[in-house]
């Protein structure tokens, strides 16, 4: 059993792929750990005939029928056999001192960690943006209270994940996630499956910790999810996402906008996670700030949110709600990150994986990490 699996779901991105898999082969050879790769790509020739595969520390598995993004991450999570999983997109990476975190974790007991991420921009465009990015955020680490964070996200209206436990760039005990997948018959209980797991997981996992050093390299290509939200171009009926379960529309919770945005995927995520689970984490859900921040950050569905406002919100609701986004984007402001790196020049993933592990041995973070972590727990 290897310390720790890498869980690769994919499909029709070699170009992004094949040059992942190369770099964290060379990062991680002969280490305690696995790359798990289940691909549902329209045509496996170009991998298939690539020796990469020879490697006995990559797991490849290939489904040609075309399957749901939460069918083939389902897929990916289920072959591991690692102690820990760490689930990553086709264009992103790990740092080199994941494993150094995984000791850690071992060493005291910890079932689940997020991080802060880097970004790397791959070079498939000519938008002349930096091609390596790190935010950083002062407190090193934070053990959190997941039913607290739970509840801050949904009276929100679960835009973001932020501290929540979630195996898609985060680290989690397997045996947590199999106790998911019991409970629920699948790892991922909803249609966007980064938040439909990370809303279940919150609900299972007692010992979580969020660390501010860059586990995860956060990629961006042209296709990716990140870039598209980034663009405004996640946006679009629900109808024509051919991904997404078939059922999706059958089960969708008719208080939110059946539109294929982040808020409202991920608000419905968040809801099927919790019906799965009987949880009482449902009622918390704030419907009046998903309609208000859908307005704001897309203002073509301007007439749908009014609409929803109207339908399920008083008037008392809304001037609340728009008073506390008010208040968050203005602290976000005031308090947020602060840029620590920037590389303008053009990089590969292993000059970003390096430019990554700077970070990690700036003041010791690794040791400053593990102290921190004894006097938590």
């Amino acid at each position: 059993m290897p310390k720790l699996s890498i869980a690769i779901p994919t499909k029709n991105r070699y170009d992004t792929l094949l040059p992942l898999l190369t770099c964290l082969l060379s990062v991680f050879d002969g280490k305690d750990i696995e790359f798990v790769v289940q691909d549902n790509s329209d045509d496996n020739s170009r991998i298939a005939d690539d020796n990469i595969l020879s490697s006995p520390q990559i797991k490849y598995f290939y489904k040609k029928e075309s399957i749901s993004v939460v069918d083939n991450c389902d897929s990916a999570v289920s072959h591991c056999s690692g102690t820990y999983v760490t689930m990553i997109g086709d264009d992103d990476c790990v740092a080199k001192e994941i494993l150094d975190v995984v000791d850690i974790m071992i060493k005291h007991d910890i079932e689940s960690c997020g991080c802060d991420y880097s970004l790397y921009r791959w070079l498939l465009s000519s938008e002349g943006q930096n091609y390596f990015e790190y935010d950083s955020k002062k407190k090193i680490v934070k053990h959190i209270n997941v039913g607290k964070e739970l509840t801050r996200q949904l009276k929100r209206g679960i835009q973001n994940k932020d501290y929540l436990p979630c195996v898609y760039h985060g680290i989690l005990l397997k045996r947590k996630l199999d106790e998911l997948k019991a409970l629920t018959g699948t790892y991922f209980p909803g249609p966007s499956p980064d938040m439909a797991n990370c809303v279940a997981l919150s609900c299972l996992v007692n010992k979580h910790i969020h660390i501010s050093l860059p586990v995860i390299i956060d990629g961006y290509s042209k296709s990716s999810t990140g870039h598209l939200t980034e663009k405004k171009e996640h946006k679009g009926s629900l109808k024509d996402k051919a991904f997404l379960p078939k059922d999706t529309i059958e089960k969708w919770n008719p208080k939110i906008p059946q539109l294929w945005l982040p808020g409202t995927i991920w608000a419905q995520s968040a809801t099927c996670a919790l019906k799965a689970l009987n949880s009482d984490y449902i009622s918390k859900l704030n419907y009046c700030s998903i309609y208000l921040k859908m307005a704001i950050l897309y203002p073509f569905y301007k007439s749908t949110a009014t609409e929803y406002l109207k339908k399920y919100c008083n008037f008392f609701q809304v001037i609340y709600n728009c008073f506390k986004i008010a208040a968050i984007v203005f602290t976000k402001k005031l308090f947020g990150k602060k840029r620590r790196m920037a590389i303008k020049e053009k990089c590969s993933l292993m000059d970003a994986v390096n430019y990554n592990s700077s970070i990690f041995n700036e003041n010791d973070g690794l040791g400053k990490l593990e102290k921190k972590i004894r006097l938590l727990f």
